[in-house]
């Protein structure tokens, strides 16, 4: 709890210039909480970047931007609409790494949507024409029409909630 301590923590901060990185761990908290006692105490922060680093600090940076050149060409620069827009399709489905599959295709899915409008019910609560599906039985996500009734926002909630308003109202 030294860092409580406000001399404590100018000492450590300001004089042995040690960050809240190698605070934190001598004082066994969270660089975060070193942070915020920092603010409270209005211990002035040193500034991040590279301006505070040392001539070695720097030179290391210099070295690693000269091995890879392909990060620094774009700095300062920005993509056209046309590219993000490309690189943002390269990325979806089947392109993407995390891409894990999917066992409906894109048409069958279109048919649920178009199937999904056609069938659309006010609430059977409160008759509200801006409802949503609600599964009766969450352990089968299927679209029969037994374990599907129309809620409203406001039910979809309470039914959530466990209070399931349907039952006392037909």
């Amino acid at each position: 709890m030294e860092y409580k301590d406000k001399k404590w923590l100018q000492q450590k901060y300001l004089k042995e210039k040690l960050g809240i990185y190698q605070i934190a761990p001598l004082c066994k908290c969270h660089p975060r909480t070193i942070h915020q006692w920092l603010i409270k105490f209005n211990i002035p922060r040193r500034k991040s970047g590279v301006e505070h680093w040392s001539e070695e600090q720097k030179e290391l940076r210099r070295q690693w931007n000269k091995q890879h050149p392909e990060i620094i060409r774009m700095k300062g620069k920005h993509h056209s609409i046309k590219t993000r827009l490309q690189m943002s399709f390269n990325r979806k489905r089947d392109k993407n790494a995390n891409w894990k599959g999917n066992n409906a295709t894109a048409k069958s899915a279109s048919a649920r949507a178009q199937r999904w409008f056609k069938d659309k019910q006010p609430c059977v609560i409160c008759r509200n024409k801006n409802s949503e599906r609600h599964h009766i039985d969450k352990n089968t996500f299927n679209n029969d029409p037994q374990n599907i009734i129309w809620l409203c926002d406001l039910h979809h909630m309470q039914i959530h909630k466990k209070n399931k308003p349907w039952k006392n109202k037909k």
